[in-house]
């Protein structure tokens, strides 16, 4: 496996995402409650943990927490949601439990999460303390084949689902009496590697009854084709879902805990598993939405786990044998519906429209469907350009609503078919990130008091138009591998910039414990996920960017007070850009990425004869993402979807580069452009933004909240069109957040028939109505909007009174009479079981009230400053103020020497 430009101990190497956990308080937390405006991050010297250490997500009404059994029964595992769930993430804390071993990179003492489906299996006693699935119907064992295996734990069947190994005393037992041929009636599939040890492969079986028996070719199964491959069709090294090491850390008073975010999939993103999909098939042929679970493996040491005659101290067994099995916790998922909940051969009322509006309007749809009299609406998202030219330059089948942010240009509009306007929703355009603590070198030494923290994930981040322009052009060291030290030539701008975002002088004066630390990321650091697409949110960055002075006069050709300059490709100075053009002579619309940079590595594969992979080129390792929404699920996969690994199989120059896969757990570092509802969907940290304009040393940081955002509204300006607002990217309003942004439904009635205006004002009417309503329910809002102010949910309805009845065809005979909307409300709405109804399962012992909440994490897990969590749908967010003792160091770059050191200190390869 190959990594570009650096050493692999440098950069990283793809690796599952494990052990990002947060969570941690203080010894002193004081809780206190304001709206979303952050403090600014002192200059002052750096102090571990004073970028945040709690990212769980809000508990909610399904909340559950379960008891550990056996040697971990002092282990409480809480769920934060377990109803109603989507493609999304939940937050996983506990409390108890072994501390794990920092210094070992989770050899022993740690937790692993993975998601199952099936009824709670018969045969297993256990059922009566803690019911769950049989461990073959686990999505777990997505190991990575081509060689990249997770910080410390290497030879270990601790990730995969190999349950034993000949040589082990459990070998002869599970190969004659394997409880798979109990579940199964097929056993296992042993095969010999180099050694002639056999390994026997627990199956996975499918929803749909398909079993794998092996998983993989590990490249000794085949002689004729040595090379590793994945044989698995339900999931993979880059597809599965599983935590396969999460993290404990031990607390002031003795104690411990941990959490981790973890991401449910439905059967769209799991088909092996099938989750909210009717597609389970019983005995008599009918078929059922399969019972799904969340199920925690706690892990402890080798000498606890591993087969009597293996002395290896590191856990080396799969967490489906029968001895770690017998600790595991299942917990029941509900799941909304996948797919449509309307009828089927229904016409559908189209609507076209931008992605801010998508999360909103597939929760609203179902509710829509069990309207009586109102027909399936389909929602299809386009760009922003192309909403608004389906309504002026509208042709046959052309949907009759289109949803935008910018309203038409009035010149391009029809006075006689006038355009009506309805606020929809309300939210922002975020910076989403996923930084893991990774301790750098201070002045030869691992900073002490930032060892503790090492893995956690990072809850604040500061930004301002500058650092957000920096990163969006192309303008940092790391954006190009191997050029080297001293770049010169055409890359000589580059010489005094800095490798990446958190070793820039500019993001350290507000990110001061940055200084503290380091990323094996370089390239990720240095860049940010995108989406390819035009849209208004990105009009919206721009503006943002290029109406402050700061960041005017850097994309203007002007240093920094640092010396880093802007890639003159992006410079908005004609005499700078070596186009002869100045960027952003026009607001973009989009993130382009125009540097023509690319380098010939020289790899080449090992078949025969060789094949030269052809050059990378920079959308090779900083990738377009399809769009916002999967920008915000690559944050929370640590999975920037760069493809710079070399498959020494391919058959082709152009084929050679294959997908890096998830960055390994512990080193993540992926920053995106997203929406505010995908951000919270996946459980993203969000960055705080400072108002453009304001420049000044003591500059806000406002993170988008409902509160923010709500003053994002009302700092809006009018358009040119009348009624219609727009986003006032330079606006200092107090805690308005910048980037706030308020979608518009757009209809001409004049040019729709009288079924088309009924059923457009019933959206409109839900819409403005129940579909305000925050919550997890179908038909409410998603979390990461706002509800519409009362004065735009009236301009709503007064919208839809005049769709219905346009002026122009109020006296007009019509064959269906003008009546008015009755109200639409969450009372008609037929709906899966709300939240809080019981599990379909019971678990026990089950806490479903008040869910049990983490004691704060060590005393050595310092979060001084720590801002309040930019999640939505509270009403007001914690500060965590934590008395800590100031680390007087200045940040140094550890020299090759001193790194070696520490790779020989990490057991990791050079």
């Amino acid at each position: 496996m190959m990594r570009i430009g650096i050493p692999r101990w440098v950069k990283g190497l793809g690796g599952r995402r494990g052990a990002v956990l947060a969570g941690a308080l203080s010894v002193a937390a004081i809780l206190i409650f304001v709206p979303g405006i952050q403090p600014r991050a002192h200059a002052d010297a750096p102090t571990a943990g004073e970028q945040g250490t709690d990212t769980a997500l809000p508990a909610t009404s399904s909340a559950v927490t379960v008891d550990g059994r056996n040697q971990f029964s002092g282990l409480q595992v809480t769920v934060n949601q377990t109803q109603n769930l989507e493609n999304q993430d939940v937050t996983v804390s506990w409390t108890g439990g072994p501390v794990t071993d920092s210094a070992n990179d989770f050899e022993d003492n740690y937790l692993q999460i993975f998601e199952c489906w099936g009824s709670a299996d018969p045969t297993d006693p256990l059922d009566a303390v803690n019911p769950g699935p049989p461990p073959t119907q686990c999505e777990f064992g997505g190991w990575n084949v081509n060689g990249t295996y997770p910080i410390g734990p290497f030879f270990t069947n601790s990730y995969t689902r190999i349950i034993s190994t000949e040589g082990w005393s459990t070998y002869t037992q599970d190969q004659s009496d394997d409880w798979t041929d109990q579940v199964t009636g097929q056993g296992v599939d042993p095969y010999a590697d180099t050694l002639n040890v056999g390994n026997l492969v627990l199956p996975f079986v499918a929803v749909d009854g398909t079993v794998v028996n092996q998983q993989d070719n590990t490249g000794y199964a085949n002689p004729n084709n040595p090379q590793a491959f994945w044989l698995n069709p339900y999931f993979s090294y880059s597809t599965t879902n599983e935590v396969d090491f999460a993290r404990t850390y031990g607390t002031s008073g003795g104690g411990s805990e941990g959490q981790q975010n973890f991401q449910v999939d439905t059967g769209l993103e799991a088909p092996g598993l099938g989750c909210g999909q009717n597609i389970e098939t019983l005995p008599n042929g009918s078929q059922q939405v399969p019972q799904c679970w969340l199920v925690v493996v706690p892990r402890g040491t080798g000498a606890q786990e591993n087969p009597a005659n293996d002395t290896v101290g590191q856990v080396l067994t799969s967490p489906l044998t029968p001895s770690a099995w017998n600790n595991r916790i299942a917990i029941p998922l509900q799941f909304n519906p996948v797919g449509t909940s309307c009828a089927i051969g229904a016409d559908e009322q189209r609507i076209v429209g931008d992605e801010l509006a998508d999360a909103a309007v597939s929760s609203w749809q179902p509710a829509l469907c069990a309207t009586p009299n109102s027909p399936p609406f389909s929602y299809s998202t386009v760009s922003d350009d192309e909403a608004r030219n389906n309504i002026t330059n509208a042709s046959y089948g052309a949907a009759g609503m289109s949803v935008f942010s910018d309203p038409i240009d009035p010149s391009e509009t029809d006075p006689s078919n006038p355009v009506v306007y309805a606020p929809l929703t309300l939210s922002g355009v975020v910076i989403a990130f996923n930084i893991d603590r990774y301790p750098a070198l201070v002045n030869g030494e691992l900073d002490p008091s930032e060892v503790p923290l090492e893995g956690t994930q990072v809850q604040n981040v500061y930004l301002t138009p500058r650092l957000v322009a920096k990163l969006l052009t192309e303008s940092y060291k790391g954006d190009f591998p191997n050029i080297g030290g001293t770049p010169t030539g055409a890359y000589s701008w580059l010489q005094n910039n800095p490798d990446t975002l958190i070793d820039d002088p500019d993001f350290l004066q507000y990110n001061p414990e940055f200084s503290l630390l380091t990323t094996q990321q370089q390239i990720a650091a240095a860049s940010v996920v995108v989406e390819e697409a035009s849209s208004d949110a990105a009009t919206a960055v721009w503006n943002w960017i290029l109406s402050d002075p700061e960041a005017a006069a850097w994309l203007n050709g002007q240093p920094d007070p640092w010396g880093m300059k802007v890639n003159p490709i992006y410079s908005t100075n004609p005499s700078v850009n070596p186009s002869g053009v100045g960027f952003g002579t026009q607001v973009p619309e989009s993130y382009p990425q125009s540097d023509p940079y690319c380098y010939d590595t020289g790899d080449v594969t090992l078949t025969e004869p060789p094949i030269t992979a052809r050059p990378l080129c920079i959308l090779d390792w900083s990738p377009f993402a399809l769009d916002m929404n999967v920008a915000a699920q690559d944050v929370a996969e640590s999975n920037n979807q760069a493809k710079t690994t070399l498959d020494s199989i391919a058959t082709s120059s152009d084929t050679a580069w294959t997908s890096n896969g998830p960055q390994i757990g512990g080193t993540s570092f992926v920053i995106s452009i997203t929406d505010s509802a995908s951000a919270a969907q996946y459980g993203d940290q969000v960055a705080s933004l400072s108002p453009s304009g304001d420049d000044t040393a003591n500059r806000p940081f406002v993170a988008p909240d409902v509160q923010s955002l709500l003053a994002g509204e009302q700092a809006m300006t009018p358009s040119s069109v009348p009624g219609v607002l727009q986003t006032n990217p330079s606006s200092t309003a107090t805690n308005a957040y910048p980037l706030t942004v308020l979608t518009y439904a757009a209809t001409t009635p004049t040019s729709l028939d009288q079924t088309s205006r009924q059923n457009y004002a019933t959206f409109l009417q839900y819409a403005a109505g129940a579909g305000q309503t925050p919550g997890v329910n179908v038909g409410q809002l998603p979390a990461g909007y706002a509800p519409l102010p009362s004065a735009l949910q009236a301009q709503t309805l007064a919208a839809a009174s005049t769709v219905l009845n346009p002026p122009s065809t109020a006296t007009a005979p019509t064959t269906t009479p003008t009546t008015t909307i009755p109200p639409v409300t969450q009372a008609t709405v037929a709906a899966p079981p709300i939240e809080s109804s019981p599990p379909t399962t019971a678990v026990a012992p089950v806490t479903t009230t008040v869910p049990h909440t983490p004691a704060p994490l060590a005393a050595a897990k310092l979060a001084v400053n720590a801002s309040p969590q930019p999640y939505f749908g509270v009403g007001a967010v914690r500060w965590a103020f934590l008395v800590v003792l100031a680390v007087g160091v200045a940040a140094t770059l550890g020299t090759v020497v001193l790194e070696i050191r520490r790779r020989r200190r990490r057991m990791l390869p050079p």
